[in-house]
């Protein structure tokens, strides 16, 4: 990988997965990977975007587009069937060194991203990533635990179906 190599460690959401992904090796290929628009925040304040170019490769924003203008319009824009655009996974670190991650999730639709983006108040670290429609009727989520020896994926799927609206957004 070109520059500095780059280690991801600790529990939670790992924004250098993100720009390990994006990170070229010496023949300039990188990955090929699906990943909706992400926008990482440090600190309260957006960091990177990044995104799947129609090449299937990583690719991310340049720092001009880390606004909420333009965040408002990419994650709102083709926007069919559920009511969902975005999700925020906030990760903040309790107050020792050895103390748990504790993450949160949201999910906001278009009201609540525009709250989100202009009125919030965000303190913390985490990611903001558009919300991609399942092909079915239930929405799923990956999970990856990695090491240096072993790699494992878990796929989980919700009980509920994105159309039954007997259930709200949490």
């Amino acid at each position: 990988m070109s520059g500095s190599l780059q280690t991801i460690s600790g529990d939670g959401v790992s924004d250098n997965f993100f720009q390990l992904l994006w990170t070229k090796d010496e023949l300039n290929f990188g990955p090929s990977v699906n990943v909706p628009d992400t926008v990482v925040y440090r600190y309260g304040k957006p960091y990177n975007w990044y995104f799947s170019g129609i090449d299937g490769k990583l690719k991310k924003k340049n720092k001009t587009n880390l606004v909420n203008v333009r965040i408002e319009e990419a994650f709102t824009r083709k926007v069919v069937g559920c009511d969902i655009v975005a999700y925020w996974i906030e990760t903040t670190a309790e107050s020792g060194n050895n103390d748990p991650v504790e993450q949160k999730i949201e999910f906001l639709d278009r009201r609540g991203l525009h709250d989100f983006l202009y009125n919030r108040f965000k303190q913390s670290s985490g990611i903001l990533q558009r919300f991609i429609e399942p092909q079915g009727t239930n929405n799923s989520m990956v999970r990856a635990i990695w090491s240096p020896k072993v790699c494992l994926l878990e796929r989980r799927g919700n009980v509920n179906s994105l159309p039954d609206e007997s259930f709200g957004l949490y």
